[in-house]
């Protein structure tokens, strides 16, 4: 059970040292019942970490996934279903492996915002998705409740009904208060949590003693708030400030120690791990680690993942909580030692270049902000050169691509730094091109403001450049519109031209459009797609014989449904993509213009990158050990 005090920090909650701007007192003494009636039986950490976008609907997705994975946070679609994650959540696979029905893995919430992570967009994940439960107001039929109270009412009513093995709850109205409410509103609405907490212990173990013994629970929240008095203060979050990234993490049951606190370095990734752990399924696409303090033989993830385009670029898995992982290029490690992160590595060869870019994030307890930083290395034909990145955050989705044209080397990428996806008042969200030389290094960059650009692919042309991306279509009401955006740009006037839409709607009923990749020869560009409905994932393909003014109709390619957290490759003039065969198996198909299409079955269900030009998939080759193989 995750019960989620959504955007509470920790010195709120949980610290003995820190004290509140707001209370005037310690965490500890101001949540004083919950810490008289829990305090000898749930160990804590004082601080644990978001690593990705701190607000509400990616802070959760971190939670149920255990993936920073690119999720916005976006309301209820009128297009293809709910916004969804890209990855499995915990919800499918315990689902999965138990053969339980849907009440038994539950999300409870009083926002909008969560409907969509009980089920990802993964094929067959509509038949294992968890039930959500989003709790109205009765005065207002059509607005959720703006109250945290019946928020534990709706707990006791699930425990009752149907005793489930999986419950994440989230107590919304204490975000709101902070963001929206007067005065005091935030910390009363704290201190009303602090007293539903114990109530809620207390029921359990009155209700169903049996029930509570066998329970694992984690109190926590999906994000926290500024600690510093730019952007209207603790009212707000979303950027990288270390009172967003901190959160309170409380731990009952389990193997968790009444009365201790934790020692490792643990984030929002690791409560799927652990939760699996415990009750007993896997999450092999979870990030995220087991807690050792709170369950024992928990898997934890090994191998190498992420495997660059090129095939020489990876990311590896380190069994160590405070430095997770690292990127490796040509078998060295480029990585910053003592870097938490080290992930998103993209490579591949921009005209006689190789190159391959990645970010780090690293805590600082003497910093106020906890960025991720870009990083680049080239190798020109002599050795790899270290050309680092002039931006001084990138954001937990970035993704630049490297192209060569008149001897200038040009990064594509989309910037992001807080994830959030907002242009805001000075338009900083959006696509950005940038050329590097050896002599000069890196020149300015040419900005187009784009509403959370995602998958940035790029290809040169006469005149300049064509960049296609993920987006949406803008505006409060249409923000969760996805599609891709074929933008292009002009090197000799230095300016963007008009973009181009691609949404589908000419071979689908309606889409989630994204993840393209462009492809530049024979007197045309060539762009494919990945679209998600409701019951069909596909790669679509368009051309454009005038630099990507106007595009053919799109033409599905695919048999199999597509694995959407994996964009297509292009290899020379084959295009490559990942599918689930019909054995249920992983599988990697390749269009061979006038040939047809073959596809290969990995021998894994779980496929999590692949090189077309090497020849080479990364697959789940045991539990959560995560291993090469040939295509």
């Amino acid at each position: 059970m995750i019960l989620v005090l959504d955007g509470v920090r920790s010195e709120e909650f949980t610290s003995d040292e820190r004290v509140s701007d707001l209370t005037g007192v310690t965490g500890q003494a101001y949540a004083s019942e919950t810490w008289a009636a829990l305090g000898p039986t749930m160990a804590t950490l004082r601080a644990a970490l978001n690593p990705g976008v701190t607000i509400t609907a990616p802070g959760h997705a971190q939670m149920v996934t255990g993936r920073l994975d690119p999720y916005a946070n976006f309301p209820v679609s009128d297009g293809p279903g709910l916004y969804r994650p890209e990855y499995p959540t915990m919800f499918e696979e315990l689902r999965a492996q138990t053969g339980l029905a849907g009440d038994q893995a539950v999300f409870l919430g009083n926002t909008e915002l969560l409907q969509g992570e009980v089920q990802s967009i993964q094929p067959g994940s509509a038949d294992l998705a968890g039930q959500y439960t989003l709790l109205y107001d009765p005065d207002k039929p059509n607005a959720p409740i703006n109250d945290d109270e019946p928020m534990a009412d709706a707990v006791e009513a699930a425990v009752t009904e149907s005793r489930p093995r999986l419950l994440v709850a989230n107590f919304h109205d204490v975000d709101r208060a902070g963001h929206y409410g007067a005065g005091d509103a935030y910390i009363n609405d704290v201190k009303k949590l602090d007293g539903i907490l114990p109530a809620l212990w207390s029921w359990l173990g009155e209700h169903d003693p049996a029930y509570r013994d066998n329970l694992l629970i984690f109190v926590t929240a999906d994000h926290g708030r500024h600690r510093h008095d730019g952007d209207d203060g603790w009212h707000n979050h979303g950027d990288t400030c270390s009172g967003c990234r901190e959160v309170p993490l409380m731990v009952l049951g389990g193997e968790a120690q009444g009365g201790t606190e934790l020692a490792g370095n643990w984030t929002l990734l690791d409560l799927a791990p652990t939760i699996a752990a415990h009750i007993g399924f896997d999450v092999p696409w979870a990030e995220g680690m087991p807690i050792d303090e709170v369950v024992s033989g928990g898997t934890l993830r090994s191998g190498e993942v992420g495997l660059s385009a090129d095939g020489t670029a990876w990311v590896h898995y380190l069994a160590d909580d405070f430095a997770r992982d690292e990127v490796v290029v040509d078998d060295a490690v480029v990585s910053t030692a003592g870097a938490m992160f080290a992930e998103g590595v993209h490579g591949g060869v921009a005209g006689d270049t190789r190159w391959a870019c990645w970010r780090e994030l690293a805590v600082d307890d003497a910093m106020l902000y906890w960025p991720w930083i870009g990083n680049c290395r080239v190798d020109p034909g002599d050795g790899w050169e270290d050309i680092g990145f002039p931006e001084e955050m990138v954001g937990p989705n970035w993704e630049p691509v490297l192209v060569q044209r008149d001897g200038l080397l040009w990064a594509a990428y989309n910037n992001n730094p807080d994830g959030i996806g907002e242009l805001g008042s000075d338009q900083q969200v959006g696509i950005r091109l940038r050329s590097w030389t050896q002599e000069g290094g890196w020149a300015e960059a040419f900005a187009s403001p784009q509403y959370f650009p995602t998958n940035p692919s790029v290809v040169a042309t006469p005149a300049g450049f064509l960049t296609a991306f993920g987006t949406n279509l803008g505006g409060d009401n249409e923000r969760y519109t996805r599609h891709v955006e074929v933008l292009p740009f002009d090197v000799a006037a230095g300016t963007w031209g008009t973009g181009v839409d691609i949404d589908l709607t000419d071979v689908l009923d309606t889409a989630r459009v994204e993840r393209p990749a462009l492809r530049a020869g024979e007197g045309q560009v060539q762009l494919a797609v990945v679209g998600t409905t409701e019951t069909e994932n596909v790669v679509a393909v368009l051309s454009s014989s005038d630099e990507g003014a106007t595009w053919t109709g799109a033409t599905i390619v695919s048999t199999d449904p597509v694995l959407p957290h994996l964009s297509p490759q292009w290899d020379g003039a084959d295009l490559v993509w990942a599918a689930r065969s019909s054995s249920g198996d992983a599988e990697v198909c390749r269009l061979v213009a006038g040939a047809g299409t073959t596809c290969k079955d990995v021998g894994s269900e779980r496929l999590d990158s692949f090189s077309a030009s090497s020849g080479t998939a990364v697959i789940d080759a045991g539990v959560s050990e995560w291993a090469r193989t040939a295509l």
